[in-house]
């Protein structure tokens, strides 16, 4: 909460580095984040600063990550917050005071271009685009409960960037039951965000493909 009160952020405490992935999301996989945010703007009644994954188990730095760089940047992006930001200097300054003075951060992904505007891999979101995010997140929640309710089980397991790891069928203790088998069934293929891309590229082609939907519903 901030010192005025005005604002609150939400941290997601995990035992490894997580970083929201868009097309997770549209999919609806990974819903916990938006959701989390938007109830909580509900109960509390303030502005929603953001919302972030923070990792806490201690991280491992090989010595080839060593070379050539200050072990405390190191220690630093190993700890990065991820999620996403309010695009608001005073709410950006909740993380991270610093951002003020060095216009970027190293504890949440953020930086400034020249012109004072948000880099492209600053993960940062107007109050407008939060809004359609959680509404979005609801609609995906309703669907997925809406088919519980009517008993609507189709055997057709996710499976992010054709890896079997990723399936909840590794995992599974009722496999003889759902009899799924690969060489018949399809999985409902998911990929995740392409790595390199910014941050803004990614929300930007979410909000669209949510755009896209709205029309041909």
């Amino acid at each position: 909460m901030s010192e005025d009160g005005k604002y609150f952020r939400i941290v997601d405490y995990k035992s490894s580095q997580r970083a929201i992935d868009f097309n997770q999301l549209y999919m609806g996989t990974q819903l916990q984040l938006p959701l989390y945010s938007m109830l909580a703007t509900q109960l509390m009644d303030k502005t929603l600063a953001g919302s972030m994954y923070l990792p806490v188990q201690d991280q491992i730095l090989s010595v080839e990550d060593l070379e050539g760089t200050k072990i405390e940047d190191l220690q630093q992006k190993a700890y990065q917050a991820s999620g996403f930001f309010l695009q608001e200097e005073k709410s950006l300054l909740l993380f991270d005071q610093r951002i003020e003075e060095n216009r970027k951060s190293t504890a949440i992904p953020y930086s400034e271009l020249k012109d004072g505007s948000p880099s492209s891999f600053s993960a940062v979101m107007t109050s407008e685009e939060i809004e359609r995010m959680q509404q979005y997140s609801i609609e995906k929640s309703e669907e997925t409960v809406s088919k519980i309710v009517q008993h609507q089980f189709d055997v057709t397991p996710r499976r992010r960037d054709f890896d079997d790891s990723t399936t909840p069928c590794t995992y599974c203790k009722f496999k003889q039951i759902c009899q799924f088998d690969r060489k018949i069934n399809s999985f409902n293929e998911c990929r995740s965000t392409i790595k390199g891309r910014g941050f803004k590229e990614k929300k930007n082609e979410f909000i669209s493909k949510i755009d896209d939907k709205n029309k041909d519903d």
